[in-house]
């Protein structure tokens, strides 16, 4: 049974290992139906009070009176979001998954106008990470606790994967190549120094071992995967932990980076360098490195505190504008920067500081609307055109 929602139109974002045979072809999983739409309505009395069952319809409710350019609320009011994904070519296009094992993974077409339930072929509805492939078909995982799957269509069907080690209790990091198709890795907790590989969307896999790279909380770990070069990888152990590692063999090997004050929740490369990386940490504010990892330290002036005591939960670097990024901080809400982290600013209008932002993200497609998973549930603001550089210095 499937649940459609509605929310308001968004017209107004180090031991290597043998070398890998190439990969054959990916199977198509087959289309089924996403869902249907219901006609849209509204009901400010729901917001917050969202209770699903299988069949129900729910109804998002907007922000009062916000500004034309101030964060909207366009999903899941009341619901904790986890993580969002984007087409590679349409920027109406995103899927979410929430938390919670009764609504699973919910999909738009038209900018977050409407949402249909997305899980045929999932065995459990409690996803924490998805991932896309480069290029089109929209091709895309979703990982929870234990399990993988894949779909080939946008999620209209979901195929499992067969993990490397099954049954496996934890996975710790999941994510995929920003560059190849059909490059996969992964982590878990069973086999702490082991990164799996795989090159053919999780067909087959090899592995490397390597130091110990897993989480104790399952997807805690975070990996990202270069924009500019398919060989370098980061991985930040754990919230608890201050590791961060890099790859320079596509997973292969792994050397242990300097230190960072807490444990990261999320890291950024720099899209246009991949020695310069950005870390999210547990209770320190941003760190920052321009030398590969080798060593970090602080840019969180403007954060409260100058970063003491902040626990920044997501960060994201602007493709389009070199030293744009953007950090959300527990109990204070959305940050920008404009000069790569020397100086932040609020960018919470028309959200409040009260939300937790566990993801920021934009469509490649339209890179300028930035979109939030958060504790309360998917949120987008139309980022402006044009950023102006500070006329005085910052202290």
């Amino acid at each position: 049974m499937v649940a459609a929602l509605l929310g308001p139109a968004a017209s107004a974002g180090s031991a290597g290992a043998p070398a890998e045979s190439a990969p054959g072809p990916l199977p198509q999983a087959p289309l089924s139906p996403g869902g249907q739409s219901v006609p849209q309505c509204m009901s400010p009395a729901s917001e917050g009070n969202a209770r699903l069952s299988p069949g129900d319809a729910l109804v998002a409710s907007d922000t009062p009176a916000p500004g034309v350019d101030d964060w909207r609320r366009v999903a899941l009011p009341g619901r904790g979001v986890h993580d969002i994904a984007f087409h590679p070519t349409d920027p109406r296009s995103a899927i979410v998954s929430t938390a919670g094992s009764d609504l699973g993974l919910m999909v738009t077409h038209d900018g977050g106008a409407t949402w249909t339930q997305a899980n045929h072929g999932l065995l459990d509805l409690e996803v924490l990470r998805l991932a896309r492939e480069p290029g089109v078909p929209w091709t895309l995982y979703a990982a929870g606790v234990d399990r993988l799957w894949r779909s080939g269509d946008g999620g209209s069907h979901w195929d499992a994967v067969v993990l490397p080690r099954s049954p496996a209790s934890r996975l710790s990091a999941m994510a995929t190549s920003a560059l190849l198709p059909g490059r996969v890795y992964l982590t878990t907790w069973e086999s702490c120094r082991v990164t799996y590989v795989s090159s053919d969307g999780g067909a087959t896999w090899l592995a490397y071992q390597g130091p110990e790279l897993c989480s104790y909380a399952p997807l805690d770990s975070t990996l990202v995967a270069s924009p500019r070069n398919p060989a370098v990888l980061y991985l930040a152990r754990a919230h608890d932990r201050p590791e961060i590692y890099r790859s320079d063999d596509g997973g292969q090997t792994w050397r242990r980076l300097g230190n960072v004050a807490g444990g990261v929740n999320d890291l950024a490369i720099d899209p246009w360098n991949d020695d310069h990386v950005f870390a999210a940490t547990w209770g320190f504010g941003v760190y920052e490195t321009v030398d590969g990892g080798d060593t970090w330290r602080v840019a969180s002036q403007g954060l409260p505190a100058s970063g003491a005591g902040a626990d920044v939960t997501a960060i994201w670097a602007d493709a389009r504008r070199h030293g744009v990024l953007y950090a959300a901080v527990a109990e204070a809400g959305v940050y920008r920067t404009v000069d790569g982290g020397s100086w932040w600013e609020p960018y919470i209008t028309g959200m409040g500081g009260d939300v937790t932002v566990n993801r920021l993200g934009a469509s490649p497609a339209r890179p300028e609307r930035l979109w939030a998973a958060t504790s309360d549930g998917v949120w987008t603001r139309t980022l402006p055109l044009h950023v102006w550089l500070p006329a005085v210095l910052r202290p």
